[in-house]
């Protein structure tokens, strides 16, 4: 695996150790600049791609299976994002009473 591709998949399995779920949808959970739905959805939307370890890793640490053909990745538009940032920040400001985001923080 290459460096951007392990630090995902790191970072992948790190969220699913903390809060016991799969980033799915692109723009959910994004980690130390890092879009961890669009990289699994890339992953998932890509498979026949992959090489057979990097399928069996997927498989067998994250129990990720290959996208079906009834599914769809859903596309964000920019101004979906800045919303969704926004309501984070509004959230986090709201029970914090600052805007000093620690950099690994997760706003759920």
């Amino acid at each position: 695996m290459g460096h951007r591709v392990e630090r995902c998949y790191h970072l992948v399995q790190n969220h699913m150790q903390a809060y016991r779920t799969l980033p799915t949808a692109d723009g959910d959970v994004v980690v130390q600049g890092g879009d961890l739905g669009r990289w699994m959805n890339a992953q998932r939307f890509g498979w026949e791609q992959l090489l057979p370890v990097q399928q069996w890793i997927l498989e067998n640490t994250l129990k990720v299976a290959p996208a079906g053909e009834d599914e769809r990745p859903v596309k964000r538009t920019q101004d979906t994002l800045w919303a969704l940032n926004l309501t984070a920040a509004r959230q986090f400001h709201a029970r914090e009473r600052h805007l000093r985001v620690p950099r690994k923080h997760i706003e759920q």
